[in-house]
């Protein structure tokens, strides 16, 4: 895992993991300028580890930095988010333990005070998945953006579990958050997005990208094998979905068919004054899309 950094007197680079392998990184920075970084260990001996390391200025040194280190059972990838005061969250994905079908685990981490300090941190399994046909093909490799902080703290997630075999009760695209003591499984809630028009017809999600807009409005990006209401398809591709209150309920979901997709990276959102996103700016959202 390297992280670039470029400034106008300063051009650098600095590679985190060069003592152990590494695989899935992301990084972000807090409103005092400290970077938060966060990977994960790949194989003997770090394969049950998660890496978070801090740096508040001067960041192209490697004596700025501090670390600690998460024990996480076969952790495949991770996210990090940090919240309006400068304090880091993680959304960690794991391998599951495959009883009654879980494939895939989602844990929570947050840290509120001295998070290089590993005692610190706390952290808890939020949700779990069962791995599809192809699951796993690109896990370590493609970096996602599921994962986000609103302006309260409050942290969202979202993610699809779409094995029918495994799991008939629990199919779907679901968008989980947490209002308040996120450590506790119990206050996270979770809604499915994924039109089911009846118990056996569904949408297919893929590559889903999550994405906080000014004044907390929650917007997403998919590709989407699309359903109307009454289960007639409709056509496939990049779709566009908004929702700026009372997220809880899909019927204040609005969306919007964007472009067809491709075969690469996950989309990655970001957003203008009006709430708009960049990669649908025109002539799709002017400002909400219908």
């Amino acid at each position: 895992m390297s992280l670039f950094c470029a400034l106008p007197a300063l051009a650098g680079a600095r590679y985190l993991a060069p003592a152990q392998e590494s695989a899935s990184a992301n990084i972000a920075a807090d409103s005092r300028g400290g970077l938060h970084a966060a990977f994960t260990g790949y194989d003997k001996p770090t394969g049950d580890v998660v890496y978070y390391r801090y740096c508040a200025a001067a960041c192209e040194a490697e004596s700025n930095w501090r670390e600690a280190s998460l024990e996480v059972s076969r952790p495949i990838g991770v996210q990090i988010g940090v919240t309006p005061d400068g304090k880091p969250r993680l959304l960690i994905t794991g391998f599951g333990s495959g009883a009654a079908g879980a494939g895939r685990m989602y844990y929570y981490a947050e840290c509120n005070d001295s998070c290089t300090d590993r005692t610190q941190w706390s952290l808890v399994p939020v949700a779990n998945s069962a791995e599809g046909t192809f699951t796993g093909l690109f896990e370590f490799r493609i970096p996602e953006h599921s994962f986000a902080i609103d302006s309260e703290g409050n942290p969202h997630f979202a993610y699809v579990d779409a094995n029918y075999i495994a799991e008939p009760d629990h199919y779907g695209t679901f968008h989980l958050t947490c209002r308040a003591a996120c450590t506790d499984a119990e206050n996270w809630t979770e809604t499915n997005l994924a039109m089911k028009p009846s118990q056996y017809v569904t949408e297919l999600w893929d590559q889903v990208a999550l994405a906080v807009a000014p004044g907390g409005k929650l917007r997403l990006l998919a590709k989407v094998y699309a359903l109307d209401k009454d289960g007639t398809p409709l056509e496939e591709g990049l779709y566009y979905y908004q929702c700026d209150a009372g997220c809880d309920s899909l019927d204040r979901w609005q969306r919007t068919r964007v472009i067809d997709t491709g075969y690469g990276s996950y989309p990655n959102p970001t957003w203008d004054s009006t709430s708009c996103p960049t990669v649908a700016r025109a002539p799709y959202c002017s400002p909400a899309p219908t």
